[in-house]
């Protein structure tokens, strides 16, 4: 189910690579504190990928982005506020240092009652992840996470957006 997870764990176990963690509130509170190989996060709550891209711009200046091989980006609720289009450049960076991408999608959710327009380009980022990433965790169909309308469902995102710790660690450990 989580195979992302266990790609992850092969990738660092096989030499000491380093993963690097982009993302927003999500990847804060998604697997950061759950995994146990070398990674760096890079997250920041109710951030972007404007807010992700600047972040890069100064991995690549410092060097430092020279030292991952496999990225995981999980930016899905800001994004649809504002900046979807950012996807496919911040994976393009990261594809340009040869750098493996994993993509979350992001499920739907009814954190702060959005909009038609933000359910749509949730929609939307999703299918951007798809098509970009070298490998895809697609929670948006995954019906441990979602009903069966793409919504999160309330046992695993108990504030409608965020998955639970309990239920990271379960999901992680499995």
């Amino acid at each position: 189910m989580w195979q992302f997870f266990f790609g992850i764990g092969r990738v660092s176990a096989d030499g000491g690579h380093k993963v690097l963690l982009l993302g927003d509130s999500l990847t804060l509170s998604g697997w950061a504190d759950y995994i146990s190989y070398d990674h760096t996060v890079v997250a920041k709550r109710s951030q972007n990928t404007d807010w992700v891209l600047s972040q890069l711009d100064s991995l690549i200046a410092s060097g430092e982005i020279n030292q991952y091989d496999t990225a995981v980006v999980w930016i899905g609720v800001n994004n649809p506020y504002l900046a979807v289009e950012g996807i496919p450049e911040i994976y393009g960076i990261l594809h340009s240092y040869g750098i493996k991408v994993v993509g979350v999608t992001q499920y739907l959710h009814r954190y702060g009652k959005p909009s038609d327009d933000v359910l749509r380009k949730i929609l939307e980022y999703s299918e951007i992840v798809r098509s970009q990433a070298d490998e895809v965790v697609d929670l948006a169909v995954n019906p441990t996470i979602v009903d069966s309308k793409g919504f999160v469902r309330p046992d695993v995102a108990p504030d409608g957006l965020h998955p639970s710790s309990t239920v990271m660690a379960q999901l992680i450990a499995s």
